[in-house]
């Protein structure tokens, strides 16, 4: 009895899932150069950022599974979801969307803080302008 009761609270103390990324509404502008995107993330905020298109960006971010992201700018977030509101940035080498936040003590001079990894970011949706060759 002792044992299942343990198995049950270590499976309910398993850490949330990292954050995931869906995007839709892409629309290709200058040709095939640049592409506008929603994308939308589901779960929880992995410190050190989430893949975007984790199976293959260049389809999420460049409408295309034959194009590759070379640059790209994201807007600032917000979730429907939890009501909150974050700077997003977008790693070009790492293929990562990265949540910032204002720190402990906000305000003129301070810098922005990555948002706590575990921190739920579901509904989080951002508009993304990607450069892809």
């Amino acid at each position: 009895m002792g044992r299942v009761v343990a198995a049950v609270l270590l499976a309910c103390a398993a850490p949330a899932a990292a954050a995931t990324w869906s995007c839709d509404e892409r629309h290709e502008v200058l040709g095939k150069t640049l592409v506008l995107a929603r994308c939308t993330a589901h779960g929880t905020y992995t410190a050190g950022g989430d893949p975007i298109g984790a199976a293959n960006p260049g389809v999420d971010l460049c409408n295309s599974d034959n194009r590759i992201p070379v640059a790209g700018m994201a807007s600032a977030a917000e979730s429907g979801t939890t009501g909150q509101g974050y700077l997003v940035t977008y790693g070009r080498t790492t293929g990562r969307m990265y949540f910032l936040t204002a720190g402990d003590t906000p305000g003129k001079g301070n810098a922005l803080v990555e948002l706590n990894g575990g921190t739920s970011v579901e509904g989080a949706t951002v508009m993304m302008l990607t450069l892809c060759k």
